[in-house]
């Protein structure tokens, strides 16, 4: 699991981890990054948190020094921080990126940092993989076909294979012919 198992079987901590996420969405793109100075809606005011100085540094580098992220990537450092400190707590090991990372060596703040830049590369990743595969797809006349065969496959209610457009029970007359 690229992750940490607390987290992703959380629906609660999965809904507060993806608007903490939108949040820095928002206040990301080419208007904050090429006119930061421009007062748009995302320059909100912000709580800060009672921080020692080196990690509010490393929460403001992580941010991207906007003051909009701040809130929202504290309350992501925070939960992931959160979630190490109660396995510390409780004794406790999980089979998963976030143990492997507690186990290197590394600071806190260098794990958080790590696993920060995994959920983001995870997400950003995944949009432009999928853009790519389907250029390739629609590229590729041999691979569409392919695809296409497989969309059209339906489960035979009888003998549970899996045909396209006819089975062996069909041929055969079965009495409950499959709806392909």
């Amino acid at each position: 699991m690229l992750g940490a198992r607390e987290i992703a079987e959380d629906p609660d901590m999965v809904s507060k981890l993806t608007e903490f996420y939108w949040e820095i969405e928002r206040g990301s793109g080419a208007v904050p990054v090429l006119l930061p100075w421009l007062p748009t809606p995302s320059k909100k005011k912000v709580r800060t948190a009672p921080l020692g100085d080196e990690l509010l540094r490393l929460l403001t580098f992580a941010a991207g020094t906007r003051v909009q992220h701040q809130e929202a990537t504290v309350g992501m450092y925070t939960m992931i921080a959160g979630v190490m400190h109660k396995r510390r707590e409780e004794g406790r090991r999980e089979e998963d990126t976030l143990q492997v990372l507690m186990d290197s060596g590394k600071s806190d703040p260098e794990v958080v940092q790590t696993m920060l830049g995994f959920f983001f590369a995870a997400i950003i990743n995944t949009g432009i993989g999928s853009a790519w595969l389907l250029l390739h797809v629609a590229n590729n006349p041999t691979w569409r076909a392919k695809i296409l065969q497989v969309r059209l496959m339906r489960e035979c209610r009888v003998c549970l294979c899996v045909c396209v457009r006819s089975c062996v029970c069909a041929r055969v007359g079965s009495p409950e012919l499959p709806t392909h």
